[in-house]
C-alpha cells in the first residue's frame, strides 16, 4: 500500500512537502507510513472539496460520515508528528497551519513584532557615571530571592525541590514570611507544571495549606501542558497570560520539560534566557522567573556545587540567582550557590513536619551552619568596602584587614578571585591595585 501510494499520489503533497529525507539517509518504515496516510487524507479532502462535502446545508451519506471522521481522528492524532515533519500541513477544513518557528529560526521582524514598545538603544557616557544612580535591590523573598531575575531552583531527586518552592510560592501570593523568618513582597504566582499533572498537583496543593493553615491564594496552576517555551507561538501564549494576570513569580517546573532543544547545548541555552527568558523580565517587572531543575546524578564531588547542576554550564552562568536543596535524613538544607553582585547567604538548616497524607511544613532548623573561612573573608571584604566607602584599594590593604581576623592567605586569594566574579571589584594593575565596581550598599547584607 506505501509503495503505491508513493507512485501515484506523491503530485497530491503540496509546495515544500517531500518523502526524501535532507540528510539523505533512508526514510524508515514508520516515516513512509506516516506520509502515505497524509497523501491518502489529502487525497479524500480534495474529493470532498471538489464534491461540496464541506458546504453547510450539505447531506452526507454514512460512508462519507465515517470516512470523514475517520480524517479527522487521523489528523489530531498525528499533528504534532505531521508538523515536525512538514513546514505546512493541511487541516480537516482546508486550512493551511504552518509549523512555529523556534528561537535559533526567528529573524528579526518575528523577533519584535509582538513589541510594540520597542525602546531605543540606553547610552551612558562614562562623563555621566558620577550622576547615575543605581537603583537599591529589591526582594521577591528577603536576601533569598531577588526581584526581576532569573534563578534555578536544583537539587537531588527526592530532595523536596517541588514542596518547598509550591510553599514559598504560597508565602509569596499570601504576603507571608518565608520559613517564619524571610520577608516577602506579595504578589500573584503562576506555576506551570510539566512534571506531575492536575490531580498530584491538587493534592500538593491541599498538603501544603493545611501545613500553613492558610486558606485559598492567588497561586495559578497550568498543569501537564505541552508548552515548549523556547517555541515562538508558546512563549508567547505564556507572554500573553503574565501581560494579563501580572504575576510577581513565575515557577517553570521543569526546566528540561518546557524546551524542545538538548540541555547541553549552550547555544540553545543562551538564547533561550536571552531571547526569551530576559525580555520577559525586562518588560514585566517586578517579575521573576525560576526554573526547576535537577542535579547530576551521583555523590558530587568536593568542587563548584554548581557543577553539578545538570547541563551546559550557561545554565548557571545566565542565571541570578541558584538555590539548591541537599536531602539530611528526613530534612533538608536550603543552599544559596549563587547570588549576582552580592554574597550568598549561609546555607538554610530546614525541618520538614509531614504525616505524607493530610500536610506537610518547613521550618528553620534550631542549629545554624557555621561559615567557612572563605565566607567569613569575603563578607569581612565586603563590610570594609561599604563602611569605608572604599573606591579603590591595594592588596597589601585588603591583605591587611584580613589578617587582622586570622584569616590565611590562600582563603584572602580565593576571596579576592570570588569578588572579581561577583564583579564587585575589578583588577586595574598587576601591581595589585583594584576599584570596587558595585553598589555594595545596594546588594549586601551581613546574613547570620
Amino acid at each position: 500500500m506505501v509503495d503505491q501510494v508513493e507512485k501515484s499520489d506523491k503530485k497530491l503533497l503540496g509546495s515544500g512537502e517531500t518523502s526524501e529525507i535532507n540528510d539523505g539517509r533512508k526514510e524508515t518504515r514508520e516515516e513512509k507510513q506516516l506520509e502515505a496516510n497524509y497523501i491518502i487524507s489529502k487525497k479524500v479532502l480534495n474529493e470532498f472539496r471538489t464534491n461540496d462535502y464541506s458546504k453547510e446545508g450539505h447531506e452526507k451519506s454514512q460512508y462519507e460520515k465515517v470516512t470523514w471522521e475517520s480524517y479527522k481522528r487521523y489528523f489530531e492524532e498525528h499533528k504534532q508528528d505531521l508538523l515536525n515533519r512538514y513546514e505546512e500541513v493541511r487541516t480537516p477544513d482546508g486550512d493551511i497551519i504552518r509549523k512555529p518557528k523556534r528561537v535559533e529560526e526567528v529573524g528579526d521582524e518575528d523577533r519584535y513584532k509582538k513589541e510594540e514598545d520597542n525602546q531605543e538603544i540606553d547610552l551612558i557616557w562614562d562623563k555621566d557615571w558620577d550622576n547615575y544612580k543605581i537603583s537599591e535591590r529589591k526582594w521577591l523573598i528577603q536576601d533569598l530571592i531577588p526581584a526581576e531575575g532569573i534563578g534555578i531552583w536544583t537539587g537531588k531527586r527526592g530532595s523536596f525541590k517541588t514542596f518547598l518552592l509550591m510553599n514559598a510560592s504560597y508565602c509569596i501570593a499570601k504576603g507571608l514570611d518565608f520559613l517564619g523568618k524571610y520577608k516577602t513582597t506579595q504578589g500573584k504566582v503562576i506555576y506551570l507544571d510539566r512534571e506531575n499533572g492536575a490531580g498530584i498537583m491538587k493534592e500538593r496543593c491541599g498538603l501544603i495549606k493545611k501545613g500553613m493553615n492558610i486558606d485559598e491564594a492567588d497561586v495559578g496552576f497550568i498543569c501537564h501542558s505541552q508548552i515548549k517555551m523556547d517555541i515562538n507561538l508558546d512563549a508567547w501564549k505564556i507572554e500573553d497570560l503574565i501581560e494579563k494576570e501580572k504575576p510577581s513569580l513565575l515557577v517553570i517546573d521543569t526546566f528540561r520539560r518546557v524546551v524542545s532543544f538538548d540541555e547541553n547545548d549552550a547555544g540553545n541555552v543562551s538564547r533561550f534566557f536571552i531571547d526569551i527568558l530576559q525580555p520577559l523580565v525586562d518588560k514585566y517587572k517586578p517579575l521573576t522567573i525560576i526554573l526547576i531543575h535537577h542535579d547530576r546524578k551521583g555523590n558530587g564531588g568536593n568542587g563548584d556545587e554548581m557543577d553539578e547542576i545538570r547541563g551546559s554550564s550557561d545554565l548557571a552562568n545566565y542565571c541570578h540567582f541558584i538555590l539548591k536543596n541537599q536531602r539530611k535524613g528526613k530534612n533538608i538544607v536550603l543552599k544559596q550557590l549563587k547570588l549576582k553582585h552580592a554574597i550568598e547567604c549561609n546555607p538554610i538548616p530546614i525541618s520538614v513536619s509531614t504525616d505524607e497524607t493530610n500536610f506537610i511544613n518547613f521550618e528553620t532548623g534550631n542549629d545554624i551552619l557555621p561559615k567557612t573561612q572563605l565566607q567569613k573573608c569575603t563578607e569581612l571584604l565586603m563590610v570594609w568596602f561599604k563602611q569605608k566607602q572604599i573606591v579603590n584599594f591595594t592588596t597589601a590593604e585588603a591583605q591587611k584587614i584580613a589578617f587582622n581576623e586570622g584569616i590565611k592567605a590562600t582563603t584572602f586569594k580565593e576571596a579576592l578571585n570570588d569578588l572579581q566574579s561577583l564583579g564587585v571589584i575589578e583588577k586595574v594593575s598587576d601591581r595589585g591595585k583594584y576599584k570596587v565596581i558595585d553598589d555594595v550598599g545596594g546588594g549586601f547584607t551581613d546574613n547570620n
